[in-house]
C-alpha cells in the first residue's frame, strides 16, 4: 500500500497531538499482559551491532536492524536530560544497551518541535530503504517511547507493511484512536501500570484489525513515565527479545 495524503495526514497529526506533550510467531490472543519480575536483558552478542544515525549504505541483510525513537525530552534539552521526576533520561546508554545485544541501532536526536507526522515519512523511507537492499522485512523493528512512540505508531500506519515489527512505549494516550489509523506489522506494545501521561494502547491495538501478531504488556517499576528513561530490563527485555525473534516468527 502507497501513502496516503490528505485526510490521512490530518488524521496522523491527530493520534500525535498526545506525544507532542508527552514528557519526556503467533505471539498469542491479544490483552495485556503484566511482566509481573524482571526480565533479563538478552546477554551481549559475541558480535556486537553498531549505533547510526541513519540506515548504512549500502546495509548487510544478514543484520537486524533496531530503530529507536526517543522522547520529546531529549528534543528539547539534549542526550541526558534530568528532571526531579523520573531523574536522567540514559538515551546514549538505551542505546549501547540495544547495540550490545547484536543489533544495528538507528537512532538520531531530533530537532526541537519536530513533527512528528513529517517525521514517520523518513522513518518509513529508511525502512523501505532497508527493504530494497534486501534486507528481510523480519529483521527490521521500528520501537519509540512516549513522542518517539507516537511517531513509530504513526510510521506503522504509514508503512503499511505487514512484516516488519514495532514496539511502541508509553506511546497511547487516553480515549478512542483516530479511526483512521490503523498500525500494521507485528507489534507488541509496553505500558508501565503507574505511568499518568500515556496510557495502554488496547483500543490501538483492537483497531488495527488483523494484523499478523499483536501483544499488549504491562511491566511494574513504580517509576511511571520515566522507567522507560533508563535501560530497564522490564521493558528493554521485552523490546529485544521481540526484535531478535521477529515478534514470534524466528525464535532463538
Amino acid at each position: 500500500m502507497g501513502e496516503r495524503t490528505g485526510s490521512f495526514a490530518v488524521a496522523m497529526a491527530a493520534i500525535a497531538f498526545a506525544a507532542l506533550a508527552f514528557a519526556g510467531g503467533s505471539a498469542g490472543p491479544l490483552g495485556a499482559e503484566t511482566a509481573a519480575k524482571s526480565r533479563p536483558v538478552a546477554p551481549e552478542s559475541s558480535t556486537a551491532g553498531e549505533i547510526l544515525p541513519a540506515p548504512p549504505e549500502h546495509p548487510d541483510p544478514t543484520k537486524r536492524y533496531l530503530f529507536y525513537l526517543h522522547g520529546r525530552i531529549v528534543e528539547d534539552a539534549g542526550p541526558r536530560p534530568s528532571n526531579e521526576l523520573f531523574g536522567t533520561y540514559e538515551y546514549p546508554e538505551i542505546l549501547d544497551r540495544m547495540a550490545a545485544a547484536g543489533f544495528v541501532v538507528i537512532s538520531e536526536q531530533r530537532a526541537p518541535a519536530t513533527d512528528p507526522a513529517t517525521y514517520s515519512e523518513r522513518v518509513a523511507e529508511q525502512v523501505k530503504t532497508l527493504l530494497a537492499a534486501g534486507v528481510p522485512a523480519e529483521r527490521i523493528t521500528v520501537s519509540g517511547f512516549s513522542k518517539g512512540g507516537g511517531i513509530a505508531v504513526l510510521t506503522s500506519a504509514r508503512l503499511a507493511e505487514p512484516r516488519v515489527n514495532f514496539v511502541f512505549m508509553g506511546a497511547c494516550a487516553g480515549g478512542p484512536p483516530d479511526p483512521k489509523i490503523h498500525v500494521s506489522g507485528y507489534v507488541l506494545t509496553i505500558h508501565e501500570d503507574s505511568d499518568r501521561i500515556a496510557s495502554p494502547c488496547g483500543p490501538l491495538l483492537e483497531q488495527a484489525g488483523e494484523v499478523p501478531a499483536k501483544r499488549a504488556i504491562t511491566i511494574h517499576t513504580g517509576r511511571g513515565h520515566g522507567a522507560f528513561w533508563q535501560p530497564r530490563d522490564e521493558w528493554l527485555g521485552p523490546l529485544l527479545e521481540w526484535a531478535r525473534t521477529a515478534g514470534g516468527r524466528d525464535p532463538e
